[in-house]
């Protein structure tokens, strides 16, 4: 780890991955952005596209090589992709908070945007599509805990649905088109360049620390879920670029473990240095008592295993705010990317 507490990726790759240009899509969001400097720290080719004109970080990794373009327009994509590109889909509109206030939206959005997205893949013969799903929603309230891919899905809003059906689709595309693809499954992600907007209890309270607000907590903060530092997320998607035809195309992408709200409210307390104030709430019937992927088949395949855990995770997010903060006059929550996804 840097003296930031970041993981360094230079080098720790295969160098199969520099036969390809690297095209992430929502380059302006959370993952985007940690993925687009992952791949500059390997010295790969990258091109940034995201529904901003321009990044809003003037050091984002992909500052001199961004095109602004939205999923809907597929000839933007036939012109611009090219045989030896590996596509990286992380764009979402919508949060699992919100999804269900506009399902209309949210399926012309995200799942026929990314059919789009999948059509102009197909047309230029792109080697890989790699799409960023949701660990939290696609499986539903009943499943096993820890939960393997093999589980029932059963989401219980619009973006876990709609988060399936793309899964379901890239499959069809495959069959149909020879589309090759991996899919990641992500639980709760955290970290640098995360937005507190509703969504990531961990960058919501760092928005709440800062601004002399409260936290609310639903119900007694003994939900557990599992928690992924983004730079783990980052290095399994270069695990994934890298992985033959013969790997499988689904992995679960967490921490394995599980953690309660109030163990994530104490990590937090610890690395601020101060006392978070909270607000409790009545639970809601919506939020599951524990969520925790199974990660093995990941680790048996990919011999992928996260490095970072939630302690030092959150010092190291805590360290960027700051960081961030110091540097700009400024938090960061504001209107960052459209594109920006939430993952739960």
């Amino acid at each position: 780890m840097n003296s930031h507490g970041r993981i360094s990726m230079a080098n720790e790759f295969s160098s199969d991955l520099n036969n390809f240009r690297h095209v992430v899509v929502g380059a302006g969001g959370f993952l985007g952005t940690n993925i687009s400097a992952g791949f500059k720290k390997s010295n790969l080719d990258l091109l940034c596209i995201d529904a901003c004109e321009r990044p809003k970080y003037s050091n984002h990794a992909g500052e001199k090589n961004w095109l602004s373009g939205t999923l809907s327009d597929k000839e933007f994509f036939v012109e611009h992709l090219k045989p030896n590109d590996i596509v990286y889909h992380l764009v979402s509109t919508t949060n699992p908070s919100n999804s269900d206030l506009a399902p209309d939206k949210d399926v012309e959005d995200n799942l026929i945007g990314s059919l789009k997205l999948f059509q102009a893949c197909s047309e230029r013969r792109i080697k890989k599509l790699i799409f960023i799903s949701s660990g939290g929603t696609i499986y539903g309230p009943d499943a096993p805990v820890p939960t393997p891919e093999f589980a029932d899905t059963s989401p219980i809003c619009s973006y876990g649905a709609t988060k399936l059906a793309i899964e379901k689709y890239l499959e069809i595309f495959r069959k149909q088109h020879g589309l090759d693809y991996i899919i990641f499954r992500v639980s709760n992600a955290y970290g640098p360049f995360q937005i507190a907007r509703g969504q990531g209890i961990i960058a919501m309270a760092l928005h709440r620390f800062f601004h002399d607000e409260p936290l609310e907590i639903w119900g007694d903060g003994s939900a557990v879920r599992d928690y992924i530092f983004v730079d783990d997320i980052v290095s399994a998607v270069l695990m994934g670029a890298a992985s033959s035809t013969q790997s499988p195309r689904l992995y679960n992408l967490g921490s394995g473990v599980g953690h309660s709200v109030n163990e994530v409210v104490e990590a937090l307390n610890f690395a601020l240095g101060g006392r978070l104030e909270t607000v409790r709430r009545e639970g809601r019937s919506v939020d599951v008592p524990r969520s925790i992927l199974d990660i093995e088949r990941i680790k048996l395949h990919l011999n992928w295993r996260p490095k970072i855990d939630l302690k030092a995770g959150i010092s190291a997010t805590v360290n960027w705010y700051r960081e961030f903060i110091r540097c700009s006059g400024q938090d960061h929550n504001h209107e960052y990317s459209r594109a920006d996804e939430k993952i739960n």
